[in-house]
């Protein structure tokens, strides 16, 4: 997207992760129902099947190429663009890396969480279906309100909402398992 609409990027990117967000909706059942009827392994071969059967094609096809950059205009002989912090690609990689790892793992580990005090298998799973529910008020109300703040203030917040999501069941039990769904909605929806 960023290559396709630059510094108005913003919004298009919401868009389309405020309809991906029921994917979750979906897929927490979808996977219980196929691991039940073909055991993990096979819904991870469903899974990756359907994203190579539809995924690869909908990327390759259905996304248009970005357009050619525009060459700079002539500066004056002194005048230069700063170059970039020497740091920065690593910096984003590691952050982008991190980012994903925790949200793995809280997606992954989430059902046991639920299940060990006491939820449910069924009602662990309707937790994780509404990841997505949660996540498309989070991309609302990043389109809504947050637009107007610099996107690193919705990063923050959805990075400060994993470790609440994860300590408030801890000190508050089994009564708290809402706020794990939302916590961990709000910071995947980022």
């Amino acid at each position: 997207m960023a290559g396709l609409y630059g510094r108005d990027a913003r919004g298009p990117i919401t868009g389309i992760t405020l309809i991906a967000g029921f994917a979750g909706t979906v897929g927490w059942p979808m996977s219980a129902v196929l691991e039940e009827m073909v055991g993990w392994r096979g819904a991870c071969l469903v899974w990756a099947a359907l994203q190579l059967a539809l995924g690869l094609p909908q990327n390759r096809f259905l996304v248009p190429p970005a357009p050619p950059r525009e060459k700079a205009q002539a500066k004056s002989p002194g005048e230069s663009a700063p170059p970039p912090p020497r740091f920065a690609m690593p910096f984003l990689a590691l952050v982008f890396a991190t980012t994903l790892f925790v949200t793995g793992v809280m997606a992954a580990h989430m059902p046991v969480r639920l299940v060990s005090p006491g939820a449910t298998h069924a009602a662990a799973i309707a937790a994780g279906a509404l990841i997505g529910p949660a996540q498309v008020g989070a991309r609302m109300l990043e389109f809504g309100f947050l637009r107007r703040f610099h996107p690193l203030v919705s990063a923050r917040m959805a990075t400060i909402c994993h470790p609440i999501g994860v300590g408030v069941p801890g000190l508050f039990g089994g009564s708290a398992r809402r706020s794990l769904s939302f916590c961990t909605a709000l910071a995947m929806a980022s």
